[in-house]
């Protein structure tokens, strides 16, 4: 991050990733199989959900960029940094959770043991 103190950006990082991940993977998953459209559920959140994620990964490595420095400076950064890093994994996990998530064991009529060993070999 530009002229960003390390610490601080530590704090951002851990902040947007440690803690979000806890509210936005699950909120992501539930809403994900809530979806019911005529592409399916998990091809309009991978078709909506790139360019919003690649405008934002462009946003974490381009900030403002202030002439003044100074402590403001640096908690301007440290917002912008936490807050870009959050949504920029929000819509990174709207991209690329759906197709890893498990169907409901209703759809194909199978297992969760059956669904498991399939979750499995597609992670092999």
């Amino acid at each position: 991050m530009v002229r960003l103190d390390l610490a601080l950006e530590g704090l951002a990082v851990s902040t947007a990733y440690g803690i979000w991940n806890a509210v936005n993977d699950p909120l992501v998953g539930y809403l994900s199989d809530r979806i019911k459209s005529r592409w399916g559920r998990k091809t309009p959140c991978i078709m909506f959900g790139t360019p919003l994620a690649a405008l934002l990964f462009r946003l974490v490595w381009t900030p403002p960029a202030p002439e003044p420095l100074g402590e403001s400076y640096d908690l301007a950064m440290l917002a912008y940094l936490t807050v870009v890093l959050a949504l920029f994994d929000l819509a990174y996990t709207v991209v690329s959770a759906p197709p890893h998530l498990p169907l409901p064991r209703d759809v194909w009529g199978i297992s969760l043991a059956a669904e498991t060993i399939r979750l499995l070999i597609i992670a092999l």
